[in-house]
């Protein structure tokens, strides 16, 4: 992430990677902070709170649901998605966190990109083989073969994977909001390219 570079948070929840990259790119670049209604809802009052009195006038707030992505025109140099791309998997209709068409929602991220644009992922790692849909909802987690298997089948490739945020100690089973496994869970650290 440089000076001048335009980049999409998905899913940034209460923009906090989002504040921090709005630094990094500077005045001249932008940074959109995009979350679907359920992940709104949760988060508004932090986002407001957050962008209030115009504290980042680099950063535009985006409120959309996955399918309507094909609406938002594109041209990102760089996007993240922090801790964030198990919520895909799962519906819980309860809580209003209906089904994502995970295909066409990660085919317009690569849309949305320029070409040799970076998407970085960051997320807490379940077990090897594990169900998507079970362990996004139960335990918040996702097996880091099926985000490399997903994301590149939407096109991108993976150019790197740094074990930086790895914890051995993690059993992988255990809820990430768990007080033992806060902000300690295993995670993966993937660099795909358009």
């Amino acid at each position: 992430i440089e000076p001048g570079m335009k980049v999409l948070d998905i899913f940034g929840g209460g923009g906090y990677y989002a504040e921090l990259l709005s630094y990094l790119v500077g005045e001249s670049g932008s940074v959109t902070l995009y979350n679907n209604s359920p992940w709104n809802n949760f988060v508004n009052k932090n986002v407001t709170e957050r962008l209030k009195d115009n504290r980042l006038p680099n950063v535009e707030r985006l409120v959309l649901e996955p399918g309507d992505l094909d609406s938002v025109e594109g041209n990102y140099d760089s996007a993240i998605f922090i801790l964030g791309m198990h919520d895909i998997y799962y519906t819980d209709e309860e809580n209003g966190w209906l089904a994502i068409d995970k295909d066409g929602f990660l085919a317009n991220i690569y849309r949305l990109l320029k070409d040799g644009g970076v998407l970085g992922i960051i997320d807490h790692n379940a077990i090897p083989g594990s169900d998507p849909s079970v362990v996004g909802k139960t335990v918040h987690r996702i097996d880091p073969a099926v985000i490399i298997r997903d994301v590149t089948a939407a096109g991108f490739i993976l150019e790197s994977e740094a074990d930086i945020l790895r914890n051995p100690d993690d059993d992988l089973e255990t809820t990430v909001f768990d007080e033992s496994m806060r902000w300690k869970s295993d995670r993966s650290v993937l660099k795909f390219r358009k």
